[in-house]
């Protein structure tokens, strides 16, 4: 800390940037901020007068005071004072203004190897015999996950084999033929992807790698999905997810964790309804319902079954004597038998239950309980997808060999084991049949700038075994020629999140961040013999992306929040998950929020020192979700207009 810079003192997170502008001090509200007067003309028994504008204020004898509103609690496990700053008068504010996030969007190093899109002589480049290396350095915080030291370097080799039987090249006096690139770009992508990390899985978690080609190799059949964006939030909480896929059974749907986006993954021709939500329904605590919702009485619920042959017979339940209106529900279907539930206001009479069932003589009645009285909110509200990107996977194809012992095909006898494939018989000779089959790659949403070939490069999972010993294996693919083909492949890192929850949020740490590529080179031969002294062939490199994790996150401001918190509220950060929660000093932080800063320094007492007076400086601070400042903001600014300084804005 510099020798004149001010103490930090953090009053507290208002998580919705609430400010009071009118009132006493008395009734600032939990998370609420205010500016008061501490003069004695303007205080009454409900406290000190609340400030949004500074008209008429003396600057150098009137005091006045910052407020923040803690937990009204007068016990031995918390206190009833809200959080204040010392007492100051207007000409000592030395600075006033508000620090925004810095960065908006987390940004992953990305980077594209071999041929950049635009230069001919960029492409890679194999020839047959030669054997060559990608060599790839990692390091930041995820690396500690698998490693001992901050850096782990990823090798993956890639052999060409020497067709011709002669040795390596330019042992016999030339280079060696060129070969189609696209092959051996596929498989070093592939190679990359599936490589294996000390102790934790693959690579794939970090970072991802997909090839780019200037044409493309057709010889799987490409399949186009559109994945859709919803910016439907819900709660935040995991369970939403689930809300949302049940009204989509049978598509992909998943949760991007840095934003709370949800993303659904479907065919080229396939269009999602708008996504539904309903308002929860209430207990009928009052008198009557709030604006919006209908009032559904109370009373004895019953049972009924009855005969309808799978037609909805809601209304002759309805008829049933003191039947509330629109409490009939079918709840479900057994063969011919329908279930249904109804409130009665009343209990049913005997005789009114005998008149029924003599005008339905295949019903029963159970009386099952009451329910009470609640408020149901019947309107619908719809959002609609968005479709945000483009995903794309390949047809794989494999085979089968079935002996058939000169009886005659057996491809009946593969539908039925597989009736979800469409089967095709490819051959049949020497009492051996050959059989082949469909199946989907994984997907995948990034492609680079030009379209490439998949089939090779992402997984694809065979079907089951027939029978005993009866294995389906990949079908070899066609090559197409190919001249003057550029190629290369793109390597992505993947954000990284530990976003731990209350209960472990002392144990563990807060991670928001992703793998960082601190060098990459590839194209140097391995093979040192004389013939290859002079390294050559060494691939081009172009950074698309650098590296860039979100600022002022909740998570990382953690540390502020405890220390403010036991400054001015003596709560210990060392409690346990259940002394936070029974005292009410849960975190008020959400770990992957970004928070604005507003922040106001003072002037100290002054005391006599060795150079006359010596200066103190405090700054205290207020922390609150990025896009909820504009209240505080406004009385921030006039007081920072009162104070005769520029607002700063950081």
């Amino acid at each position: 800390m510099a020798l004149h810079s001010s103490d930090n003192r953090h009053l507290g997170v208002s998580p919705f940037g609430s400010v009071m502008t009118d009132g006493y001090s008395l009734d600032l509200g939990l998370d609420q901020a205010g500016i008061f007067s501490k003069s004695a003309r303007k205080t009454t028994q409900k406290g000190l007068k609340a400030l949004s504008t500074f008209e008429g204020i003396d600057k150098a004898f009137e005091k006045i005071a910052i407020l923040y509103g803690s937990k009204k609690t007068n016990s031995r496990t918390g206190s009833d004072k809200s959080s204040r700053t010392v007492d100051f008068a207007l000409n000592q504010i030395k600075h006033v203004g508000i620090s925004h996030p810095k960065q908006k969007e987390q940004k992953v190093d990305y980077w594209r190897v071999g041929w950049d899109g635009v230069h001919d002589e960029t492409s890679l480049k194999f020839t047959k015999g030669q054997t060559v290396e990608l060599s790839m350095t990692l390091g930041g915080t995820p690396v500690g996950f698998f490693n001992s030291s901050p850096f782990y370097t990823v090798k993956v080799p890639i052999s060409i084999p020497n067709e011709d039987g002669f040795g390596p090249c330019g042992e016999l006096g030339g280079l060696c033929d060129p070969v189609d690139c696209r092959e051996h770009t596929l498989k070093l992508v592939k190679d990359l992807n599936d490589t294996v990390l000390p102790s934790i899985g693959s690579l794939g978690p970090y970072l991802e790698a997909w090839p780019i080609f200037s044409e493309p190799d057709n010889s799987g059949k490409k399949i186009v999905y559109k994945q859709w964006c919803l910016d439907y939030c819900g709660f935040g909480g995991t369970h939403e997810l689930s809300a949302v896929s049940a009204q989509y059974p049978g598509v992909k749907i998943a949760r991007d964790t840095m934003s709370g986006r949800f993303s659904l993954f479907a065919p080229e021709d396939y269009t999602p309804a708008p996504f539904k939500q309903t308002h929860a329904s209430i207990l009928k605590g009052c008198e009557d319902c709030p604006a919006g919702y209908d009032t559904i009485d109370g009373g004895f619920v019953y049972a009924i079954a009855l005969e309808d042959d799978g037609e909805d017979k809601t209304s002759v339940v309805s008829g049933l004597p003191n039947a509330v209106a629109s409490s009939v529900i079918k709840t479900g279907q057994d063969y011919g038998v329908g279930h249904y539930i109804v409130v009665l206001s009343k209990k049913l009479k005997a005789e009114d239950e005998k008149t029924f069932v003599t005008a339905n003589p295949t019903a029963t009645l159970l009386a099952v309980g009451t329910k009470d009285a609640f408020c149901k909110n019947a309107d619908i509200v719809e959002t609609a997808w968005v479709e945000c990107s483009q995903c794309s996977a390949t047809e794989a194809t494999y085979r089968i060999l079935i002996p058939d012992d000169c009886k005659g095909s057996r491809l009946e006898e593969l539908k039925e084991a597989y009736p979800d494939l469409t089967i095709t018989q490819v051959s049949s000779q020497n009492c051996v049949s050959l059989f082949e089959t469909k199946v989907m790659t994984d997907f995948s949403c990034v492609e680079g700038c030009s379209p490439a070939i998949i089939e090779q490069v992402f997984k694809s999972e065979a079907p089951k075994p027939f029978g005993v010993n009866r294995y389906w294996f990949p079908a070899p693919s066609a090559k197409s020629e190919a001249k003057d083909v550029k190629c290369g492949f793109e390597i992505k890192a993947k954000p990284v999140i530990l976003s731990a929850s209350e209960c472990t949020i002392e144990d563990l740490p807060f991670i928001a961040t992703s793998i960082r590529i601190v060098s990459l080179a590839g194209g140097y031969p391995m093979d040192y013999s004389l013939n290859n002294m002079i390294p050559e062939g060494q691939w081009s490199i172009l950074q698309l992306e650098r590296a860039q994790d979100l600022d002022n996150l909740g998570g990382n401001l953690r540390g502020w929040e405890q220390r403010g918190t036991f400054y001015f509220r003596n709560e210990k950060p060392w409690k346990t998950v259940v002394e936070r929660e029974l005292t009410g000093t849960q975190t008020k932080l959400d770990n992957l929020t970004q928070y604005s800063d507003l922040f106001v320094t003072v002037e100290g007492s002054n005391k006599a020192g060795i150079n006359d007076k010596e200066y103190t400086y405090i700054t205290y601070h207020i922390l609150v979700p990025y896009g909820r400042t504009s209240d505080l903001e406004k009385v921030f600014q006039n007081l920072a207009g009162a104070a005769g300084l520029p607002f700063e804005v950081k």
